[in-house]
């Protein structure tokens, strides 16, 4: 069993790490990522849960991803609900309003095994 890990990610741009939630660069089961600013560790983004197990038959995880209240957050959330394939969302969730920034928004992920 693998163990639990926190880390924190720094990104320059909300298009940065829009597309690193969306192409899944860097992240790994059981973590939980604070995904940041460049310019400030504790200006938290967004949360990336990935410790939802893959299911043994469907190879099948679900990453919660939690965009905060914050300036990036109309902008990231619009390029990951618009960069994910219908595939990749689960049924349950929505796409972002018109708020974000103000006040946050969530999406689960469905990520598939690749090995």
């Amino acid at each position: 069993m693998t163990d639990y890990g926190e880390s924190y990610r720094t990104y320059k741009s909300a298009r940065a790490l829009a597309s690193a939630v969306v192409n899944g660069t860097g992240f790994r089961t059981d973590s939980c990522y604070f995904l940041t600013t460049s310019t400030d560790t504790n200006d938290v983004v967004a949360i990336l849960d990935t410790n939802a197990p893959f299911g043994p038959v469907s190879g099948r995880a679900i990453w919660r991803f939690e965009l905060q209240p914050h300036s990036w957050g109309q902008e990231v959330a619009e390029l990951v609900w618009d960069g994910l394939d219908k595939e990749e969302v689960s049924k349950d969730s929505e796409g972002p309003g018109s708020d974000v920034g103000d006040r946050g928004w969530s999406c689960r992920l469905v990520v598939r095994n690749k090995y």
